[in-house]
């Protein structure tokens, strides 16, 4: 909201609260989750590289519920698709910059399809290949060098 509706925000303060109308930007995630760090380590007098290694590991899981997050909401659409996809996806959203695209490319008109009086074009679910890629993958990823650190540690603790 501060870089999209400060105005709003701005003779609203309360609009912040609702949620339900945006909201969810990685912006105010990132800000809440570092104050939340702040207070953590402040209460409990940890330091700061304390903290994110403890909160380091939770990344993955956040950017996989953020991409579900823009793929519910329709945002962060994928390219459009000749087809041949059984996952392709239409975003009503998206139907405006579609009527652009078909203007330099007709032929992709016999892919459209029309969804309450608009046209839209089947797109690639970007947003799910980035919750598996970012969220998933990155996950296992972290989880798997963590316990390569964890084990060299251990055997270093057992030769000393």
């Amino acid at each position: 909201m501060l870089f999209y509706q400060f105005g709003e925000l701005l003779q609203n303060p309360a609009y912040i609260l609702k949620v339900w109308e945006g909201g969810m930007s990685f912006h105010g995630g990132f800000i809440g989750v570092m104050l939340g760090m702040w207070f953590f380590a402040r209460k409990y007098k940890k330091t700061t590289f304390q903290v994110f290694d403890f909160i380091v590991p939770c990344v993955p899981t956040g950017l996989l519920f953020g991409r579900i997050g823009n793929y519910i909401n329709g945002e962060l659409w994928g390219r459009v698709s000749d087809g041949g996809y059984n996952w392709l996806t239409y975003f009503p959203q998206a139907a405006a910059f579609d009527m652009e695209q078909l203007q330099s490319n007709p032929q992709l008109q016999e892919l459209m399809i029309e969804v309450n009086g608009q046209y839209i074009l089947p797109r690639h679910p970007s947003q799910l290949y980035e919750a598996f890629a970012e969220g998933l993958l990155l996950f296992i990823v972290k989880t798997e060098l963590y316990q390569a650190t964890f084990n060299t540690i251990l055997k270093r603790i057992k030769l000393a």
